[in-house]
C-alpha cells in the first residue's frame, strides 16, 4: 500500500497517536504494575492527548457548522456532568468529537493491536510473579486477575478485544473461528470465573457464526433495526433495576447477575435522578484494599444505570440519542458488522461498567461519525 502524506492521513495519525497514548496510560494505571503515577504525569498525558486532537481539528480538519454546534453543546453538557460527578468524563467527549473523519476501523485496529500486546505482557508478568496477580475465591473456585485489579476487568478486556477483532475480519466467522471463540470463552470462565463476560464471548461467536449461515435477504432488515440497541438497552437496564424489588422474576434474575440489580436499586433509593447527576462514592472488590471494604461494598455495575445517576439526565439522554442517530445514519465500511458489534457492546453495558471507558470500549467513538465524510475502503 502506497503511503501518502495528505492532510487527511496526517490528521488520522495525530488522532491514532493521541488515542494510543491515552488507552495505554489508562490501562497501565488500572493494573498492578507499580510506577510513579503522579498528578503531574496525569496532567502531562491529558494535555498531550488534548493538544494533539486540537491541533488535528484546527489545522487538518474541515469543520462543519453542525459538528461545531453539536460538539460544543456536548462538551458543555459533559463538563457540567464531570464537575458534579467529580469525574474526567470530558476526556471522552474530546476523543468522540476528535474522531471526526477518522476511520472507525483504523481506531479499532489500533485498539486491538495495542490492548492485545498489553494484556499478553501484563498476564505474562503476573504469571511469572514479576507483578502481583490478585486472586479471589468464589466457593472453591480461584479467580485470577492476571495483573489487572479484578478478574472481571481482565475478562472484559478480552471481550472487547475479541469483539474488535471480529469487526476487523469483517464478521467472517467460520466453524474454525467459532470454535476458537468457544475455547477462549471457556478459558476465561475457568481462569477468572467471570461468568457473564465468558457468556458474552460465547454470544459473539454465536451471533457472527449465525450471521454467516443465515440468508442475508432476511436477516439484514433485522440487523438494520439494531441501531436502536443503545436506546433500548438504556431503557431496559434502568427500568428493571428501578423496579427490581417489585418483581419476583427480577429478584431471581438478580441472583444470576451476582447482585447487580440489588446494588443498582439501592443507588436509585439513595440518590435522586438529576439533570447533571450526583457524586456517588463507589467501592468495588478490586485492589489491595478489598479486605478493608468487606462491609462497605457498593458498586453500580450497569453502565446505563451509572450514567443516569452519576452523570444525569441531560448527558445520558444526549449521548444515547447521539449514538442512536449515528448508528442509523452513519456511512461506514461494513456497517452491518458494526451494528452487530454495538449490539454486543450494549448487552455488555447493561451489566458491566465499561461503556464510557475508552480503554475498554472504542466502539463508542462512532458518536460523532454522523458528520464524517464517507469512509474509504483503504482506511
Amino acid at each position: 500500500m502506497e503511503l501518502t502524506y495528505s492532510k487527511e492521513n496526517i490528521a488520522n495519525v495525530l488522532y491514532y497517536i493521541s488515542f494510543s497514548i491515552y488507552i495505554g496510560y489508562q490501562f497501565l494505571i488500572s493494573t498492578t504494575i507499580e510506577f510513579n503515577n503522579t498528578s503531574s504525569l496525569k496532567l502531562i498525558i491529558y494535555l498531550l492527548c488534548t493538544s494533539l486532537i486540537l491541533f488535528k481539528m484546527m489545522f487538518f480538519d474541515k469543520l462543519t457548522v453542525s459538528l461545531l454546534t453539536y460538539g460544543t453543546l456536548f462538551i458543555i453538557v459533559t463538563i457540567f456532568a464531570s464537575y458534579v460527578a467529580k469525574n474526567n468524563l470530558y476526556i471522552l467527549a474530546m476523543f468522540m468529537i476528535g474522531a471526526y473523519n477518522v476511520p472507525i476501523r483504523g481506531i479499532i485496529r489500533i485498539y486491538v493491536i495495542e490492548m492485545t500486546v498489553l494484556l499478553l505482557v501484563t498476564g505474562l508478568l503476573s504469571y511469572k510473579g514479576t507483578i502481583p496477580n490478585y486472586t479471589y475465591l468464589r466457593g472453591l473456585k480461584t479467580r485470577n486477575s492476571f495483573g489487572t485489579k479484578y478478574p472481571t476487568d481482565f475478562a472484559a478486556h478480552v471481550f472487547y478485544v475479541l469483539l474488535g477483532y471480529i469487526y476487523l475480519i469483517k464478521g467472517k466467522v467460520n466453524l474454525f473461528v467459532f470454535s476458537i471463540y468457544m475455547i477462549l470463552g471457556y478459558t476465561v470462565l475457568k481462569l477468572t470465573d467471570a461468568r457473564l463476560d465468558a457468556i458474552l464471548i460465547f454470544v459473539i461467536g454465536i451471533i457472527f457464526y449465525l450471521y454467516n449461515l443465515l440468508d442475508k435477504e432476511y436477516i439484514n432488515p433485522i440487523i438494520d433495526k439494531t441501531y436502536l440497541a443503545p436506546l433500548l438497552g438504556a431503557v431496559i437496564a434502568n427500568t428493571i433495576t428501578y423496579y427490581y424489588k417489585s418483581s419476583p422474576i427480577l429478584v431471581t434474575l438478580d441472583k444470576l447477575l451476582s447482585g447487580r440489580l440489588y446494588y443498582g436499586n439501592m443507588a436509585f433509593n439513595e440518590y435522586p435522578v438529576r439533570l447533571f447527576g450526583n457524586y456517588i462514592e463507589q467501592h468495588g472488590w478490586g485492589g489491595t484494599g478489598r479486605l478493608d471494604m468487606l462491609f462497605k461494598y457498593f458498586f453500580i455495575d450497569s453502565s446505563f444505570v451509572n450514567s443516569l445517576l452519576s452523570f444525569g439526565i441531560v448527558f445520558t439522554v444526549y449521548l444515547i440519542i447521539l449514538l442512536t442517530v449515528s448508528l442509523k445514519k452513519v456511512d461506514i465500511e461494513y456497517k452491518k458488522i458494526f451494528l452487530l458489534c454495538f449490539l454486543c457492546v450494549t448487552m455488555s453495558s447493561m451489566i458491566d461498567q465499561h461503556f464510557l471507558e475508552l480503554f475498554y470500549n472504542p466502539f463508542i467513538l462512532i458518536g460523532f461519525s454522523i458528520f464524517n465524510k464517507k469512509e474509504k475502503l483503504n482506511d
